[in-house]
């Protein structure tokens, strides 16, 4: 015990822990968020949509899509486990610890989300704004590394939180094995910073850029719809379905910056107000609940996907019909 960097009662004292009913709702909740984000996964990938598919914006939000459905998954088997927690000894024991009890694999996903949304908007700033700085600049072999990032990003960001979880005598404590208390503070701004507020204030320039263009273009547009010949029905349409996605992925920012604004502010007051497991457990529940919220947005919102789905329903009704 000597080697560790703190006490065994501190660590009692401020390990983090949600109840029981929490851990049930986490579960439902991943198992809604595999449901959902699954079928929009699928519906991007069909085969109806190869070709669209090579499409720069379309790669990055399946990336979006696959990072949600990958935090789903694991949400959901975490939890379940946490329900019946096996017993933490030995190397299982720790890995169980420091990646599944911690949730860190969990936020690979999350945090990487926030990473995924802000390349779609550095994306559509290029497209709109600097068209020809996008067209001869964006490669294949830049978006494959651009893909990655996201997932990189996920998983340098929690390591260290991961690695600061540990076994006590039998008991999983998470997130409080640090060097030192200055070392703590520092992460917890640096995570703050680079997984919230560098990232907002990214999404507000490259968005605020693309819209101050688009609604001059809007103005150009509007002009032409009363005699419109084939050409300007063309650029109307290209117009439309940018407009679309760009108002799908303000949506998709906005509720995400909404639901994360509670946690990172319970990461900034954790240090003065010590055991406020009550905040932490809605501020965490309100993060888990984002990865359900996506897929519906998308439904209602991104043209592909909503196509697609009417599509397979109104096959599954006619189905049903002939059966009947």
């Amino acid at each position: 015990m000597d080697s560790l960097p703190t006490t065994e009662a501190f660590a009692s004292e401020s390990n983090i822990s949600v109840s029981y009913p929490f851990k049930w709702c986490a579960v439902f909740t991943g198992i809604v968020g595999v449901i959902t984000n699954g079928v929009v996964f699928a519906a991007l990938l069909s085969k109806d949509r190869v070709i669209r598919v090579k499409r720069t914006i379309n790669i990055f939000i399946i990336n979006q899509v696959a990072l949600d459905l990958f935090s789903s998954v694991f949400l959901f088997v975490s939890y379940a486990m946490k329900l019946s927690p096996p017993q933490v000894v030995g190397t299982f024991g720790s890995l169980f610890c420091m990646v599944i009890d911690s949730d860190m694999i969990t936020f690979v996903g999350l945090t990487g989300s926030f990473s995924s949304l802000v390349l779609i908007a550095a994306e559509r700033y290029f497209l709109i704004v600097h068209p020809v700085l996008h067209k001869t600049q964006v490669t294949r072999w830049l978006l494959i590394a651009l893909g990655t990032l996201p997932w990189v990003v996920g998983v340098v960001t929690n390591m260290a939180g991961g690695w600061a979880s540990t076994v006590v005598d039998g008991t999983c404590f998470t997130f409080n094995f640090w060097p030192s208390e200055t070392a703590q503070l520092t992460y917890s701004i640096c995570i703050v910073l680079l997984t919230f507020f560098i990232p907002l204030t990214l999404l507000v320039f490259f968005y605020g850029s693309v819209l101050i263009v688009v609604r001059r273009r809007s103005q150009v547009f509007q002009g032409h719809y009363a005699n419109q010949d084939t050409s300007t029905v063309l650029q109307t349409n290209a117009h439309r379905a940018q407009i679309n996605t760009l108002s799908t992925m303000v949506i998709v920012s906005v509720t995400f910056v909404v639901c994360w604004f509670p946690s990172h502010i319970w990461y900034i007051v954790q240090y003065s107000v010590p055991n406020n497991y009550t905040f932490y457990s809605l501020s965490l529940f309100i993060v888990y609940l984002n990865i359900c919220i996506n897929p519906f947005i998308y439904a209602a919102k991104l043209y592909p996907v909503k196509k697609k789905l009417r599509g397979w329903i109104s096959r599954n009704s006619v189905a049903v019909v002939t059966i009947a």
